[in-house]
């Protein structure tokens, strides 16, 4: 006897919230609803997550020069290049006006700014097995820290 069960966990990553509940059916018409308040006043904290050989959909544009130069952006690792998209970001969070949630590069290439409209990512084209990691594009987005290995 197969029993077709369905099971709906709701709740944050190792956090266990009075809300968090679990939910369980075997009636594939049933409709569950769903409400969520979230404490907008506290921002969550968030990381960027690193994802290899993958590419968004859309870049919104370029680090700006005043953040780091076209040239220094080409010559620099991807340390320098991470630095540079913090202080961009912090100058950005002050004002109160970034869209920005991540950006992409790779060796050799310039820092592309992204939004939520850079989703769904996909793989980079042309990329082939024997290229190592280091030489393949990086997209790195925010996500919750929770959900940040």
């Amino acid at each position: 006897f197969v029993s077709p069960l369905f099971t709906l966990f709701v709740g944050q990553i190792g956090y266990h919230p009075k809300w968090a509940t679990c939910i369980q059916t075997c009636d594939e018409s049933e409709s569950i609803q769903l409400s969520i308040e979230l404490n907008l006043s506290a921002p969550p904290k968030v990381m960027l997550r690193s994802e290899f050989n993958i590419v968004p959909a859309v870049v919104s544009g370029r680090l700006p020069e005043q953040n780091m130069s076209l040239k220094t952006q080409m010559e620099a690792t991807n340390h320098q290049k991470r630095l540079a998209f913090n202080a961009y970001m912090e100058n950005q969070i002050s004002s109160a006006k970034s869209s920005v949630v991540g950006y992409t590069t790779k060796p050799g290439a310039p820092i592309y700014l992204i939004r939520n409209d850079a989703f769904p990512f996909r793989r980079a084209d042309g990329v082939c097995s024997t290229k190592s990691e280091k030489d393949s594009w990086v997209t790195y987005h925010f996500l919750p820290e929770a959900l940040v290995p």
